[in-house]
């Protein structure tokens, strides 16, 4: 009893201290609410269980092996499918050939933070558990899973045939080989599967540039996240490249808009609905329709 109260004690103690030191973006929080619900409304979006079972896919093996062909290409996931029963393979082993609390450690720390976000997205609907970087808390015991699993396998030597050892180092060699070469694929790339809403900013961004006068018109957005694309939109446009960044939605019925645009050629850029509605009818034309912008047709 004095153990458990001893670890009851320090659980807290640990609990109180987070509180304190979190206390203030908790205040701002509160003190913000609808502005932080208003800009997480994204992930409240339901895309479909292939969806999300495509990113935990792409998450959880990208760790070891990530070439993108395609979000929506067979290839990309099939290439998948060794590292999917190698880490299937490794926490079956951890769990077989280690002690209750380390296995436990490991499962734990891989499977609440991943339920914690998969559950509500599948209960609920929503995409938070397919936001790679939201799994980050996942990705070390999957890490130490594989790794005890070669441990394990390079030192069996009695208990295994002779042929077994040079099949782990040739395996442990590729798994090591198609990192470095995914990291280098990746670190090229001008866009890669992980960036979700800002794919296809890089393609945007040259399409925009092939067009005289170009003057992109955009507002916060349906999931407020305009504001961080069009920041990195701005590194990769030309010099010439005009942007006009709307507030109020109403302001393009209005003449000083129209002086705005004039002479020039209007690309909106991910409009928000309420935007798209104060346009003229039929005034906008598919620009790069996979990336919701249009061409506007003065």
């Amino acid at each position: 009893r004095q153990k458990f109260l001893q670890r009851f004690t320090g659980f807290g103690l640990a609990l109180l201290g987070a509180i304190v030191l979190y206390a203030p973006w908790l205040v701002v929080l509160v003190n913000n609410a609808d502005r932080a619900t208003a800009t997480t409304d994204w992930t409240r979006y339901a895309p479909g269980l292939d969806y999300l079972i495509k990113l935990w896919t792409l998450s959880f093996t990208s760790l070891f092996l990530d070439l993108d062909f395609g979000f929506n290409n067979p290839v990309t996931y099939l290439l998948r499918v060794p590292i999917v029963l190698l880490i299937g393979a490794a926490l079956y082993t951890l769990c077989r050939r280690s002690e209750r609390s380390v296995w436990v450690c490991v499962l734990t720390s891989i499977l609440v933070p991943f339920l914690v976000l998969a559950l509500p997205d599948l209960l609920l609907g929503g995409k938070r558990s397919a936001v790679s970087r939201y799994l980050i808390s996942c990705y070390p015991g999957v890490q130490l899973a594989i790794a005890a699993f070669f441990s394990v396998k390079l030192a069996e030597k009695e208990t295994s045939p002779q042929s077994a050892a040079p099949l782990w180092r040739g395996t442990l060699a590729l798994l090591l080989t198609a990192s470095v070469v995914s990291c280098t694929v990746s670190a090229l790339s001008f866009t890669w599967w992980n960036k979700d809403l800002s794919y296809f900013n890089a393609e945007t961004a040259r399409r925009i540039n092939a067009v005289p006068s170009a003057i992109v018109v955009s507002d916060i957005g349906n999931d407020f996240t305009n504001t961080g694309d069009l920041i990195s939109l701005s590194y990769l446009l030309k010099p010439d490249v005009r942007l006009l960044l709307l507030k109020e939605a109403a302001w393009v019925q209005t003449t000083e808009f129209s002086e705005q645009i004039k002479g020039s050629t209007p690309i909106v850029f991910r409009p928000s609905q309420r935007l798209r509605e104060s346009l003229k009818p039929n005034a906008l034309t598919p620009f790069l329709p996979e990336a919701h912008v249009w061409r506007l047709s003065q």
